[in-house]
């Protein structure tokens, strides 16, 4: 993602670690309820689409995933990308 589209990106004037829920501490449970907030705000944001593939890229590239990002988890986005890989 260019520092442009970040700009637009709504997250950015909002804690990190609410698109970290695995490493908050919290229960299953309290992981789950981060992970939806998150979502729920990245699915109004109008970079959405644009940090989407940026996580997309960079996973491919480092075979790691973590947190939410374009709003999907990052097992969400590592069925996204089995799925593409599986039609390529």
């Amino acid at each position: 993602m260019t520092d442009y589209d970040m700009r637009a990106a709504i997250c950015k004037e909002m804690d990190p670690e609410l698109w970290q829920p695995e490493r908050s501490g919290s229960s299953p449970r309290g992981r789950r309820k981060e992970s939806e907030q998150a979502i729920a705000i990245c699915q109004t944001c109008p970079v959405r689409l644009a940090c989407l593939d940026a996580a997309m890229v960079e996973e491919a590239r480092e075979s790691w995933r973590w947190g939410i990002r374009g709003g999907l988890t990052a097992r969400e986005r590592g069925k996204l990308a089995a799925a593409l890989e599986a039609v390529a």
